[in-house]
């Protein structure tokens, strides 16, 4: 890898390690963000599963709860920080415990553009409308990272 893309990565890593947009309150005693406006760029981070957790860092907090008003317009810019393998974002319309965390990979998006993937060392972004209330889960698309921790959960309010 090049040195300036390096220290791009590191910049981008240590800024979404404590910042969040001034329209998400962070609870981070209950690993939850609370998105208050009716859209919001979220930055997302997944590091490589052998040298981090395995999580997606959001906000500052891993793997966070994310709670956003019906109608909200969501931009995310997906940063894999791994540079080996490639790393993604989806959002179903499903909660755990899941018998088989494989069978994740199959299932669609819960809102069209809710699905995002980039190749190592690449960033990516995807757009959505959360047009439906209801708790939905978010995963790493990719075999097998589901099950080593890339997942957490996000309710749609009613507005």
């Amino acid at each position: 890898m090049k040195d300036d893309e390096q220290q791009h990565q590191a910049l981008t890593q240590e800024a979404l390690s404590t910042d969040h947009p001034s329209d998400i309150s962070v609870h981070r005693e209950e690993s939850r963000l609370v998105v208050q406006m009716k859209s919001v760029d979220l930055e997302i981070g997944a590091h490589s599963l052998e040298e981090g957790t395995g999580a997606f860092h959001i906000g500052g907090l891993d793997d966070p709860r994310i709670i956003i008003p019906e109608g909200c317009e969501v931009t995310l810019t997906f940063h894999n920080w791994d540079s080996t393998q490639p790393h993604g974002w989806r959002l179903i319309d499903a909660r755990p415990p899941f018998a088989y965390p494989g069978e994740l990979t199959n299932m669609a998006p819960a809102f069209p553009g809710a699905d995002v993937k980039a190749g190592p060392n690449e960033t990516a972004t995807a757009r959505f409308t959360a047009s439906r209330p209801g708790f939905y889960t978010y995963f790493c698309p990719e075999p097998e990272h589901t099950q080593v921790g890339q997942y957490g959960s996000v309710e749609v309010t009613h507005s």
